[in-house]
């Protein structure tokens, strides 16, 4: 179990993570994982990648939400050569993004022990 702020009366809530597989615009769920107090992003996506093992099926690209958005998470996945897609969580007023002409550019993840650098593309909302 694990705890949060309140949120309609409760605080306690079950965390688990899915993998599944888009093709043919169909959306069929693989594997989910209960995550256990405690267990890092990158223990999760390892357990989750792994159960992918017997089922012989080829990440072409992972497709990650804002809550695995961290430095050990984009490393993991860099190590591994796994290509993905993660939102960029970035802080700060003066974040600074340089775009050049081909709207991509390079963005340093401050953290306490290691940068992290990640190539970005920026997508305007508007």
């Amino acid at each position: 179990m694990h705890r949060s702020q309140a949120k309609a009366g409760t605080t306690t809530f079950f965390a688990y993570a899915t993998v599944y597989v888009i093709r043919c615009h169909q959306r069929v769920t693989l594997a989910v994982h209960a995550i256990p107090r405690g267990e890092t992003l990158v223990a999760t996506l390892t357990i989750l990648l792994s159960r992918l093992m017997p089922l012989r099926i080829k990440v072409k690209r992972l497709y990650l939400d804002r809550g695995f958005y961290s430095v050990p998470v984009i490393r993991w996945l860099q190590v591994l050569n796994v290509p993905f897609i993660l939102p960029a969580v970035i802080r700060g007023k003066r974040s600074k993004l340089r775009m050049n002409e081909t709207q991509y550019s390079v963005y340093i993840i401050r953290a306490k022990l290691w940068p992290c650098e990640v190539r970005v593309e920026v997508i305007s909302s508007c």
